[in-house]
């Protein structure tokens, strides 16, 4: 086995798990600002907060899986970003349908979140150093 593929392909793929983990941070972070600032949408925004931190704890577990090096979970999760990214793309279309010429931090945190996403797909899904790096795992 190549132990350079191994080594990129462990180093990313906890790279990318850092960031798929910042970004939902950064939701639940989000939603807590906006019940300090907002009354009104108290009971939406805590259904909202608890549901992102059951997706963040579903996310834990299943980046442990596939470092574990787990097939199941890495097309789980490849599945998981898949629908998120997709999801955010439509967002991202809606707001340019109802406020066009608008930039709006929603915008770009969703860009944002796309980017990351997209990225984990292809290195989960396509990487070479992913592939070595989890027969590795599953080897040893």
């Amino acid at each position: 086995m190549d132990h350079f593929l191994i080594n990129i392909g462990k180093k990313r793929t906890i790279l990318i798990s850092i960031a798929i983990l910042a970004i939902s941070l950064y939701l639940i972070a989000f939603f807590m600002y906006l019940i300090s600032k907002n009354d009104l949408f108290y009971t939406f925004l805590i259904r909202d907060i608890i549901l992102q931190i059951l997706v963040f704890i579903s996310l834990i577990m299943l980046l442990i899986f596939v470092l574990k090096g787990k097939k199941w979970a890495c097309n789980t999760l490849i599945i998981f970003l898949f629908i998120k990214a997709y999801f955010s793309l439509e967002y991202i279309a809606y707001i340019e349908a109802v406020k066009p010429n608008t930039h709006t931090l929603n915008t770009t945190y969703l860009s944002i979140q796309i980017i990351i996403y997209s990225t984990a797909i292809i290195h989960f899904g396509f990487s070479k150093s992913f592939i070595a790096f989890s027969k590795y795992k599953n080897i040893k």
